[in-house]
């Protein structure tokens, strides 16, 4: 994975996507022009990669930006980010229904006993779900990504941002390409001192 830490001036606005809510457009972010995912390159379309921030006056914006990835790689990551919740229900409604007939009919007494025969049963239900969770994603995700596809899922997001004095926002972006991560960095970073005064001396 590659870290990089930006700060970036933003501009305060409307979202047109909701006219009620307020929408940060940053400026002076950069992306390299192939999918994040894959590192197909050319005119490969985009994702909006979208976090909620509290501005001055006690208000909640977003900030929002756009991600390059192919139609592929959309597809992929897009199907795998809507399993977590279906199989975290599924897991707690198995987890409830087996509870139910197993306290409720009496098979298993309230005592110490029965107690763990239920974290042994809550071990198990988890086991099953998170089995059943992979054999799906397989199926809709992992099946469909590339020999060249860095992750299943999303493959930039941004862990913290905090917002600084003089409309700026720090932002910490994650890549799951240290290939893509590094030529953002490229892109967005200044050269480090040392480097600008070595390549002085040498012209």
């Amino acid at each position: 994975m590659k870290r990089v830490d930006l700060q970036l001036p933003y501009e305060r606005g409307t979202d047109p996507e909701n006219p009620a809510r307020e929408l940060l457009t940053l400026t002076g972010v950069a992306w390299p022009q192939k999918c994040a995912c894959c590192l197909k390159e050319g005119n490969v379309g985009t994702h909006a990669l979208e976090h909620k921030v509290e501005v001055p006056g006690e208000k909640e914006a977003l900030i929002r930006w756009q991600v390059p990835y192919c139609a592929d790689c959309r597809e992929h990551a897009r199907n795998a980010a809507r399993l977590p919740v279906p199989a975290l229900v599924f897991g707690f409604v198995l987890y409830v229904v087996v509870g139910y007939i197993l306290f409720m009919n009496d098979f298993v007494q309230e005592n110490v006993a029965g107690y763990g025969i239920a974290f042994f049963l809550l071990l198990v239900v988890t086991l099953v779900s998170y089995g059943l969770y992979r054999l799906v994603r397989k199926q809709v995700a992992d099946n469909k990504m590339k020999e060249t596809c860095s992750h299943h899922a999303w493959t930039v997001t941004v862990p913290r941002h905090m917002l600084l004095e003089g409309n700026k926002i720090e932002v910490m972006f994650v890549f799951d390409s240290d290939v893509y991560g590094e030529e953002f960095a490229a892109l967005n970073l200044e050269e480090p001192e040392e480097e600008v005064e070595a390549l002085s001396a040498s012209s």
